[in-house]
């Protein structure tokens, strides 16, 4: 997970010249794949922040997560108040399908309080 954080957070990650060029060379490759895979990336991020992984890998599922996000908000910042947009899109599904198959009601209530 921290592995997979770095590489699609790549940008925001402090590396040296060469590697930053190496990188920079497959931008499209990374991006592309992001895309691909957003959807589902996010969605395993939230199962596992809601119950269904060991509450000590939470922090490399929450890395991933930001970083998952950033990189989308940061190669397009004007999608972001746009409720259409694929960050969007996969936030919500995420979230109908992590609430509906793992939230009990008692959690929910809970919350709600």
């Amino acid at each position: 997970l921290i592995f997979l954080a770095q590489l699609v957070g790549w940008r925001e990650v402090r590396l040296g010249d060469a590697k930053m060029a190496k990188l920079s060379q497959h931008a499209n490759s990374i991006d592309n794949l992001l895309a691909r895979f957003g959807e589902n990336l996010t969605l395993c991020c939230l199962r596992a922040l809601a119950g269904g992984a060991p509450q000590s890998t939470w922090p490399a599922y929450s890395d991933c997560l930001f970083c998952i996000m950033l990189q989308v908000i940061t190669s397009a910042p004007s999608s972001v108040a746009d409720p259409n947009s694929s960050l969007n899109a996969w936030l919500r599904a995420a979230m109908a399908e992590v609430t509906t198959r793992h939230v009990t009601q008692e959690i929910t209530a809970t919350v709600i309080r």
